[in-house]
């Protein structure tokens, strides 16, 4: 059981960091945003000035890394799959997963007229659920629904940690 569970924490991994590797590049501008700075007709941006295609592009690629050197490091003892590639290939899903999941949640944030950078465990809710939808159909036979759960109350839990540190680090203007 102990086994599954840190099996299931190195599974998550890839979209963990995908997530968190944004927050390094902050914003670059309007251009860069991912919504380009446009509204919908209740005058909301789309996702808001901090969802930049920099850093969405930065995630996937460092969630996907590290899914590459979790495949190498991890054969055989910890093996998360039968074959390096398809653990790359799980980083790919999780880390887009990950990112379109905080996109949704920006978004989300927008329509309920939050402020940028007000907390919402909605945040944390869909970067997890979407990156495990989007890799559930090649994940391993050890996720299963209480992994699922230990993980979710670790994502939540990590998010509050992260987020606080980063803004210790000034890498945010608030700590949530």
């Amino acid at each position: 059981m102990l086994l599954d569970l840190l099996r299931a924490v190195l599974f998550i991994l890839p979209a963990y960091v995908a997530n968190a590797t944004p927050v390094a590049f902050g914003t670059r501008g309007p251009a860069a945003a991912m919504d380009f700075g446009a509204r919908l007709a209740d005058r909301q941006r789309i996702f808001g000035r901090s969802k930049t295609w920099l850093g969405f592009a930065v995630g996937i690629a460092a969630g996907t890394l590290t899914g590459v050197l979790l495949a190498y490091a991890l054969n055989p003892p910890l093996s998360l799959y039968g074959t390096e590639i398809e653990q790359v290939n799980v980083a790919l899903l999780l880390s887009v997963g990950a990112l379109v999941g905080d996109a949704a949640g920006s978004f989300l944030k927008r329509r309920l007229r939050m402020e940028q950078g007000k907390p919402f465990l909605g945040d944390q809710i869909l970067f997890f659920a979407i990156a495990l939808a989007f890799a559930w159909p090649l994940r391993p036979a050890f996720l299963n629904l209480a992994a699922v759960i230990f993980l979710l109350v670790l994502t939540i839990a990590l998010h509050v940690a992260t987020n606080i540190l980063a803004y210790k680090l000034r890498m945010k203007r608030v700590p949530w």
